[in-house]
Protein backbone atom coordinates (compact mmCIF):
# COMPACT_ATOMS: atom_id res chain seq x y z
CA UNK A 1 0.00 0.00 0.00
CA UNK A 2 1.15 3.32 -0.89
CA UNK A 3 1.60 5.82 1.88
CA UNK A 4 -0.25 8.75 0.66
CA UNK A 5 -3.40 6.24 0.19
CA UNK A 6 -3.22 6.93 4.53
CA UNK A 7 -3.29 10.58 4.15
CA UNK A 8 -5.90 12.74 4.54
CA UNK A 9 -8.07 13.71 1.19
CA UNK A 10 -6.65 17.56 1.11
CA UNK A 11 -3.34 16.02 1.86
CA UNK A 12 -3.35 14.22 -0.87
CA UNK A 13 -4.62 16.55 -3.03
CA UNK A 14 -1.48 19.40 -1.50
CA UNK A 15 1.21 16.30 -2.81
CA UNK A 16 -0.13 15.82 -6.12
CA UNK A 17 -0.48 19.72 -6.93
CA UNK A 18 3.04 20.16 -5.33
CA UNK A 19 4.91 17.49 -7.55
CA UNK A 20 2.89 18.38 -10.81
CA UNK A 21 4.08 21.79 -9.95
CA UNK A 22 7.79 20.50 -9.57
CA UNK A 23 7.39 18.01 -12.20
CA UNK A 24 4.90 19.09 -14.34
CA UNK A 25 3.62 16.25 -17.05
CA UNK A 26 1.69 18.64 -19.50
CA UNK A 27 3.01 21.64 -21.40
CA UNK A 28 0.29 24.08 -22.36
CA UNK A 29 1.28 26.24 -25.68
CA UNK A 30 0.78 29.96 -25.64
CA UNK A 31 -1.73 32.24 -28.20
CA UNK A 32 -2.34 35.86 -28.31
CA UNK A 33 -6.17 34.83 -28.60
CA UNK A 34 -8.46 35.44 -25.45
CA UNK A 35 -8.84 32.33 -23.73
CA UNK A 36 -11.81 31.49 -21.36
CA UNK A 37 -10.60 28.69 -18.82
CA UNK A 38 -13.27 26.47 -18.29
CA UNK A 39 -12.26 24.67 -14.81
CA UNK A 40 -13.97 21.39 -13.13
CA UNK A 41 -15.52 20.17 -16.62
CA UNK A 42 -17.49 16.97 -15.65
CA UNK A 43 -15.46 13.89 -17.10
CA UNK A 44 -17.41 11.57 -14.63
CA UNK A 45 -20.84 9.44 -15.11
CA UNK A 46 -23.37 11.88 -12.91
CA UNK A 47 -25.20 13.48 -16.54
CA UNK A 48 -26.53 16.17 -14.12
CA UNK A 49 -22.96 17.51 -14.38
CA UNK A 50 -22.25 16.55 -17.76
CA UNK A 51 -25.71 18.95 -18.61
CA UNK A 52 -23.97 21.57 -16.42
CA UNK A 53 -21.11 21.15 -18.49
CA UNK A 54 -22.35 21.17 -22.06
CA UNK A 55 -24.82 24.28 -21.15
CA UNK A 56 -21.95 25.99 -19.80
CA UNK A 57 -19.69 25.63 -22.65
CA UNK A 58 -22.34 26.78 -25.01
CA UNK A 59 -23.37 29.76 -23.02
CA UNK A 60 -19.38 30.78 -22.50
CA UNK A 61 -18.95 30.66 -26.70
CA UNK A 62 -22.72 32.72 -26.78
CA UNK A 63 -21.27 35.30 -24.13
CA UNK A 64 -17.55 35.39 -25.01
CA UNK A 65 -18.07 35.34 -29.17
CA UNK A 66 -14.47 35.13 -30.40
CA UNK A 67 -12.64 34.18 -27.52
CA UNK A 68 -11.80 29.92 -27.62
CA UNK A 69 -13.07 27.85 -24.57
CA UNK A 70 -11.11 25.37 -23.19
CA UNK A 71 -12.20 22.98 -21.10
CA UNK A 72 -10.34 21.16 -18.37
CA UNK A 73 -12.09 18.08 -16.97
CA UNK A 74 -11.89 17.78 -13.19
CA UNK A 75 -9.80 14.71 -13.56
CA UNK A 76 -6.78 16.83 -15.17
CA UNK A 77 -7.38 19.74 -12.67
CA UNK A 78 -4.02 19.10 -10.96
CA UNK A 79 -2.33 18.73 -13.71
CA UNK A 80 -3.21 21.57 -15.82
CA UNK A 81 -3.56 24.23 -13.38
CA UNK A 82 0.03 24.92 -12.86
CA UNK A 83 0.66 24.59 -16.68
CA UNK A 84 -2.21 26.87 -17.10
CA UNK A 85 -0.72 29.63 -14.70
CA UNK A 86 2.44 29.97 -16.75
CA UNK A 87 0.91 31.09 -19.95
CA UNK A 88 -3.13 32.67 -19.16
CA UNK A 89 -3.24 36.38 -20.22
CA UNK A 90 -4.40 38.77 -18.21
CA UNK A 91 -7.44 39.11 -20.65
CA UNK A 92 -8.24 35.70 -19.64
CA UNK A 93 -11.37 34.77 -18.07
CA UNK A 94 -11.17 31.79 -15.38
CA UNK A 95 -14.57 30.19 -14.89
CA UNK A 96 -15.46 27.36 -12.66
CA UNK A 97 -18.62 24.86 -12.92
CA UNK A 98 -21.71 25.34 -11.87
CA UNK A 99 -23.77 23.01 -9.76
CA UNK A 100 -23.76 21.47 -6.20
CA UNK A 101 -20.47 21.40 -5.02
CA UNK A 102 -19.47 24.24 -2.99
CA UNK A 103 -19.63 23.34 0.69
CA UNK A 104 -18.20 20.28 2.64
CA UNK A 105 -20.22 17.75 1.09
CA UNK A 106 -17.72 17.03 -1.72
CA UNK A 107 -15.06 18.13 -0.44
CA UNK A 108 -11.94 17.41 -3.06
CA UNK A 109 -14.14 19.74 -5.48
CA UNK A 110 -14.28 22.54 -3.04
CA UNK A 111 -10.52 22.46 -2.16
CA UNK A 112 -10.09 22.28 -6.46
CA UNK A 113 -11.93 25.38 -6.62
CA UNK A 114 -10.13 27.20 -3.78
CA UNK A 115 -6.99 26.64 -5.77
CA UNK A 116 -8.26 27.55 -9.53
CA UNK A 117 -8.98 31.00 -6.78
CA UNK A 118 -5.92 31.35 -5.56
CA UNK A 119 -3.64 30.64 -8.53
CA UNK A 120 -4.60 33.49 -11.12
CA UNK A 121 -5.71 36.38 -8.78
CA UNK A 122 -5.10 38.67 -11.35
CA UNK A 123 -7.60 37.23 -13.98
CA UNK A 124 -11.54 37.98 -13.73
CA UNK A 125 -12.88 34.59 -12.46
CA UNK A 126 -16.74 33.78 -12.81
CA UNK A 127 -18.30 30.38 -10.55
CA UNK A 128 -21.34 29.57 -12.12
CA UNK A 129 -24.18 28.97 -10.37
CA UNK A 130 -23.98 26.89 -7.51
CA UNK A 131 -25.71 25.69 -4.40
CA UNK A 132 -24.11 26.98 -0.77
CA UNK A 133 -24.44 23.99 1.45
CA UNK A 134 -21.81 24.42 4.16
CA UNK A 135 -22.75 22.26 7.45
CA UNK A 136 -23.59 23.23 10.37
CA UNK A 137 -21.20 20.86 11.82
CA UNK A 138 -17.43 21.46 13.09
CA UNK A 139 -15.90 19.96 9.64
CA UNK A 140 -18.63 22.04 7.81
CA UNK A 141 -17.68 25.28 9.76
CA UNK A 142 -13.98 24.77 9.40
CA UNK A 143 -14.17 24.04 5.84
CA UNK A 144 -16.31 27.40 5.57
CA UNK A 145 -13.72 29.60 7.17
CA UNK A 146 -11.13 27.92 4.73
CA UNK A 147 -13.25 28.95 1.78
CA UNK A 148 -14.08 32.70 3.37
CA UNK A 149 -10.18 33.18 3.92
CA UNK A 150 -9.62 32.16 0.10
CA UNK A 151 -12.98 34.16 -1.63
CA UNK A 152 -12.61 36.93 -0.16
CA UNK A 153 -8.54 37.83 -0.87
CA UNK A 154 -9.77 37.68 -4.92
CA UNK A 155 -9.84 41.41 -6.11
CA UNK A 156 -12.50 40.07 -9.30
CA UNK A 157 -14.24 36.66 -8.31
CA UNK A 158 -18.00 36.56 -9.46
CA UNK A 159 -20.22 33.75 -7.31
CA UNK A 160 -23.72 32.88 -8.93
CA UNK A 161 -26.03 31.43 -6.59
CA UNK A 162 -28.57 29.44 -8.05
CA UNK A 163 -31.28 29.77 -5.54
CA UNK A 164 -32.61 32.54 -2.95
CA UNK A 165 -31.43 30.38 0.20
CA UNK A 166 -27.76 30.13 -1.44
CA UNK A 167 -27.58 33.79 -2.81
CA UNK A 168 -28.59 35.07 1.05
CA UNK A 169 -25.65 32.58 2.58
CA UNK A 170 -23.33 33.94 -0.35
CA UNK A 171 -23.56 37.37 0.82
CA UNK A 172 -23.65 36.99 4.26
CA UNK A 173 -20.23 34.77 4.50
CA UNK A 174 -18.15 35.89 0.76
CA UNK A 175 -19.80 39.89 1.36
CA UNK A 176 -16.37 40.97 0.36
CA UNK A 177 -17.07 39.02 -3.64
CA UNK A 178 -19.78 39.97 -5.89
CA UNK A 179 -22.55 37.91 -5.50
CA UNK A 180 -25.45 37.30 -7.75
CA UNK A 181 -28.63 35.58 -8.60
CA UNK A 182 -28.95 32.78 -11.61
CA UNK A 183 -31.00 29.72 -12.84
CA UNK A 184 -29.27 26.55 -13.01
CA UNK A 185 -27.29 26.79 -16.42
CA UNK A 186 -29.14 23.45 -17.51
CA UNK A 187 -32.77 25.51 -17.70
CA UNK A 188 -30.44 27.43 -20.98
CA UNK A 189 -30.39 24.12 -22.75
CA UNK A 190 -32.14 23.91 -26.27
CA UNK A 191 -34.18 20.68 -26.53
CA UNK A 192 -36.26 19.74 -29.36
CA UNK A 193 -37.77 15.83 -29.30
CA UNK A 194 -37.11 13.09 -31.39
CA UNK A 195 -39.50 10.90 -29.97
CA UNK A 196 -43.08 10.00 -29.38
CA UNK A 197 -44.51 9.93 -25.96
CA UNK A 198 -45.71 6.87 -24.10
CA UNK A 199 -48.39 6.12 -21.43
CA UNK A 200 -45.30 5.62 -18.96
CA UNK A 201 -44.23 6.67 -15.91
CA UNK A 202 -40.67 6.78 -15.37
CA UNK A 203 -38.90 7.31 -12.51
CA UNK A 204 -35.39 8.74 -11.84
CA UNK A 205 -35.01 8.20 -8.03
CA UNK A 206 -31.28 8.61 -5.62
CA UNK A 207 -29.74 6.43 -3.88
CA UNK A 208 -26.96 7.91 -2.10
CA UNK A 209 -26.10 10.89 0.27
CA UNK A 210 -28.79 13.26 -0.90
CA UNK A 211 -32.15 11.18 -0.76
CA UNK A 212 -34.29 13.16 1.24
CA UNK A 213 -38.38 13.10 1.73
CA UNK A 214 -38.84 9.68 -0.70
CA UNK A 215 -39.22 6.87 1.57
CA UNK A 216 -40.49 3.11 1.46
CA UNK A 217 -44.31 4.28 3.15
CA UNK A 218 -44.85 6.75 0.49
CA UNK A 219 -43.15 5.22 -2.71
CA UNK A 220 -45.22 2.31 -2.75
CA UNK A 221 -48.56 4.95 -2.40
CA UNK A 222 -47.04 6.50 -5.23
CA UNK A 223 -46.18 2.99 -7.36
CA UNK A 224 -50.46 2.30 -6.59
CA UNK A 225 -51.65 5.84 -8.23
CA UNK A 226 -48.91 5.20 -11.37
CA UNK A 227 -50.04 1.36 -11.68
CA UNK A 228 -53.70 3.03 -11.80
CA UNK A 229 -53.08 5.68 -14.21
CA UNK A 230 -50.02 4.42 -16.86
CA UNK A 231 -49.37 1.54 -18.51
CA UNK A 232 -46.44 0.60 -17.47
CA UNK A 233 -43.70 2.00 -14.74
CA UNK A 234 -40.11 2.11 -15.95
CA UNK A 235 -36.81 2.98 -13.98
CA UNK A 236 -33.96 5.57 -15.20
CA UNK A 237 -31.15 7.15 -13.32
CA UNK A 238 -28.61 10.31 -14.22
CA UNK A 239 -26.06 8.35 -12.68
CA UNK A 240 -23.83 5.82 -15.60
CA UNK A 241 -20.86 4.40 -15.59
CA UNK A 242 -17.44 7.26 -15.11
CA UNK A 243 -15.66 5.02 -18.06
CA UNK A 244 -18.44 5.22 -20.49
CA UNK A 245 -17.91 9.33 -20.45
CA UNK A 246 -14.09 8.49 -20.37
CA UNK A 247 -14.49 6.44 -23.50
CA UNK A 248 -17.25 8.36 -25.43
CA UNK A 249 -17.93 11.63 -24.35
CA UNK A 250 -20.91 12.95 -22.17
CA UNK A 251 -23.04 14.32 -24.72
CA UNK A 252 -24.33 11.09 -26.39
CA UNK A 253 -25.22 9.64 -23.19
CA UNK A 254 -27.36 13.12 -22.15
CA UNK A 255 -29.02 12.83 -25.66
CA UNK A 256 -30.01 9.50 -24.97
CA UNK A 257 -31.52 10.09 -21.32
CA UNK A 258 -33.32 13.44 -22.56
CA UNK A 259 -34.97 11.15 -25.26
CA UNK A 260 -36.01 8.74 -22.41
CA UNK A 261 -37.80 11.74 -20.31
CA UNK A 262 -39.19 12.61 -23.65
CA UNK A 263 -40.87 9.46 -24.05
CA UNK A 264 -42.65 9.28 -20.50
CA UNK A 265 -45.65 10.92 -19.92
CA UNK A 266 -45.14 11.52 -16.46
CA UNK A 267 -41.70 11.45 -14.56
CA UNK A 268 -40.87 10.90 -10.72
CA UNK A 269 -37.77 12.04 -9.15
CA UNK A 270 -35.64 13.04 -6.06
CA UNK A 271 -32.78 14.66 -8.57
CA UNK A 272 -32.67 18.33 -9.33
CA UNK A 273 -31.53 17.68 -13.11
CA UNK A 274 -34.20 14.85 -13.05
CA UNK A 275 -36.65 17.91 -12.67
CA UNK A 276 -34.82 19.80 -14.52
CA UNK A 277 -34.44 17.79 -17.57
CA UNK A 278 -38.74 17.15 -17.33
CA UNK A 279 -38.70 20.89 -17.78
CA UNK A 280 -36.19 21.11 -21.01
CA UNK A 281 -37.86 17.86 -22.26
CA UNK A 282 -41.45 19.43 -21.53
CA UNK A 283 -42.67 16.28 -19.42
CA UNK A 284 -44.61 16.65 -16.73
CA UNK A 285 -43.20 15.81 -13.21
CA UNK A 286 -43.76 14.95 -9.66
CA UNK A 287 -40.80 16.47 -7.90
CA UNK A 288 -39.81 15.05 -3.76
CA UNK A 289 -37.17 17.40 -2.17
CA UNK A 290 -33.50 15.66 -1.65
CA UNK A 291 -32.20 15.95 1.61
CA UNK A 292 -30.09 19.37 1.45
CA UNK A 293 -33.23 21.12 -0.11
CA UNK A 294 -31.82 22.08 -3.54
CA UNK A 295 -34.62 20.56 -5.64
CA UNK A 296 -37.29 23.17 -3.43
CA UNK A 297 -34.67 26.01 -3.53
CA UNK A 298 -34.68 26.05 -7.20
CA UNK A 299 -37.96 25.00 -7.66
CA UNK A 300 -39.32 28.69 -7.73
CA UNK A 301 -37.71 29.04 -11.07
CA UNK A 302 -39.76 26.93 -12.86
CA UNK A 303 -42.84 26.84 -10.44
CA UNK A 304 -45.37 28.59 -12.92
CA UNK A 305 -44.49 26.57 -15.92
CA UNK A 306 -47.81 24.02 -15.13
CA UNK A 307 -46.51 20.58 -15.04
CA UNK A 308 -43.84 20.06 -12.71
CA UNK A 309 -45.36 19.79 -9.32
CA UNK A 310 -43.39 19.84 -5.78
CA UNK A 311 -44.28 17.06 -3.35
CA UNK A 312 -44.22 15.75 -0.28
CA UNK A 313 -45.96 13.00 2.27
CA UNK A 314 -48.81 14.27 2.29
CA UNK A 315 -49.93 15.16 -1.38
CA UNK A 316 -52.74 14.20 -2.97
CA UNK A 317 -51.71 13.04 -6.46
CA UNK A 318 -55.31 12.06 -7.91
CA UNK A 319 -55.85 15.91 -7.41
CA UNK A 320 -53.24 17.46 -9.42
CA UNK A 321 -53.56 18.77 -12.73
CA UNK A 322 -50.77 19.57 -15.06
CA UNK A 323 -50.98 22.59 -17.83
CA UNK A 324 -48.42 24.23 -19.94
CA UNK A 325 -46.68 27.49 -19.33
CA UNK A 326 -43.42 26.23 -20.78
CA UNK A 327 -42.78 29.51 -23.12
CA UNK A 328 -43.33 32.09 -20.98
CA UNK A 329 -41.32 30.35 -18.45
CA UNK A 330 -38.35 29.90 -20.81
CA UNK A 331 -39.07 33.28 -21.87
CA UNK A 332 -37.97 34.61 -17.81
CA UNK A 333 -35.29 32.16 -17.47
CA UNK A 334 -33.58 33.51 -20.78
CA UNK A 335 -33.68 36.87 -19.73
CA UNK A 336 -31.92 36.29 -16.49
CA UNK A 337 -29.21 34.49 -18.34
CA UNK A 338 -28.91 37.46 -20.71
CA UNK A 339 -28.04 39.83 -17.94
CA UNK A 340 -26.19 36.72 -15.37
CA UNK A 341 -22.65 38.29 -16.29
Amino acid sequence: MMLTSCLPMRLKLRILLLKNRLFPKIKVGRSSEQHIWFFLAADYGNLGDVAITKAQHEYLQVKFHGAKVVEIPISQTINLLYPIKKVVKPTDIVTVVGGGNMGDLYDDIEFLRQQVIKLFPENRIISFPQTFYFTETSFGRKRLHEAVSVYSKHRSLLLLARDSRSYDLMRSHFFKNEIKLAPDIVLSLAYKSNVDRKRIALLCLRDDKERGALNVSNLESLKSYLKSNYDSIEHTDTQIDDMLIKRDGGDKYLDLLLDKFSSASLIVTDRLHGMIFAFITRTPALVFDNSNGKISSTYPWIKDCGFIHLVNEDTDFHTLRFTDNFANTKAALDFEFQKMI
